[in-house]
């Protein structure tokens, strides 16, 4: 079963907006050295939307390969062709993922039904573990907590969501109604200042995405609380919550993402970008930075 951090990992192009693979393992390479203990591919922050099956098939089979197992690997299949999440499913699992990641479908809403259905197709094709992504600001529709309790007792391999709300009390609904029923269910916090109040309450982690940039923060605060080291826990905390400012900066969350690990890893190359996303905040790049430089100084994410 996944558990701690896990960055959904952005994906970079090249000039031409091709996958560049090369620059993605050298990414993965450091999010490992760091510490992190998983990694989603094809998650919300990959732009998974703008790829082709293919793509996505394409993009697994260099990456999974070169993660050779050091790290599990969960694998984002949510999409509105269900076909599509069956066949990127079983691909993921033939070549070495641990779990997928299904995010309900985002164009027409979906009766309880519907989407107990959805999610059931694509448990019953793989024998991983499989979770849910409830995303409600870009899905428009909440997954129900009456969907997550039929969908828990249905398939013993569905074994946790992750809950990317701003409301903290819709996580502390899942982890009291869903988690403390069915102990092996896990429960996964996104934005990266609910880390510690998500775990105090029995999260089994963050999928944040500030950890795509600077991992250190997140990973070492978990070791803090896990220790109760609660001095650390209060300058990681107040670190990891100051990155909050940088969703501001972009609706295009990945964007920001990006040109984050740009500049603490690959500061000296220009950005590859897929089209219509090469339209964003021009000064990205040097306002995240600004953030990172000042954590960096401080030496708190080497705690």
């Amino acid at each position: 079963m996944f558990k701690g951090i896990i960055p959904p990992v952005v994906i970079f192009f090249d000039q031409q907006g091709e996958i560049d693979f090369d620059l993605n393992k050298k990414h993965m390479d450091y999010l490992i050295d760091s510490g992190v203990d998983g990694v989603l591919l094809l998650g919300s922050s990959s732009e998974f939307s703008s790829l082709t099956l293919s793509e996505k098939k394409q993009y697994l089979g260099n990456l999974i390969p070169h993660i050779n197992n050091r790290i599990p690997v969960l694998v984002g299949v949510g999409n509105t062709v269900l076909k599509e999440s069956i066949d990127l499913a079983k691909y993921a699992e033939s070549i070495g993922a641990q779990g997928i990641m299904a995010v309900n479908p985002y164009y027409w809403k979906l009766s309880n039904e519907q989407m107990i259905e959805y999610f059931s197709e694509i448990a019953n094709a793989v024998s991983i573990d499989t979770y849910l992504y409830n995303i409600p600001q870009l899905t428009k529709q909440e997954i129900p907590l009456e969907v997550i309790t039929a969908l828990v007792e249905s398939h013993r391999n569905i074994r946790g969501i992750k809950e990317t709300v701003a409301d903290f009390g819709r996580i502390r609904k899942v982890v009291n109604v869903i988690q403390e029923r069915y102990s092996g269910f896990a429960v996964f916090t996104a934005f990266d200042e609910h880390l510690v109040n998500g775990y105090m309450i029995g999260a089994a982690g963050s999928i944040n995405g500030t950890a795509n940039f600077l991992p250190e923060v997140s990973v070492n605060l978990l070791k803090a609380l896990q220790t109760s080291d609660f001095n650390t826990v209060q300058k990681l905390h107040r670190q990891l919550s100051s990155l909050m400012e940088i969703y501001d900066i972009n609706t295009s969350l990945f964007s920001t993402f990006k040109e984050g690990v740009y500049y603490r890893w690959f500061n000296e190359q220009s950005t590859g970008v897929r089209k219509p996303f090469s339209i964003y905040e021009k000064e990205t790049r040097k306002k995240v930075g600004k953030i990172i430089d000042s954590i960096i100084e401080q030496g708190v994410f080497n705690e």
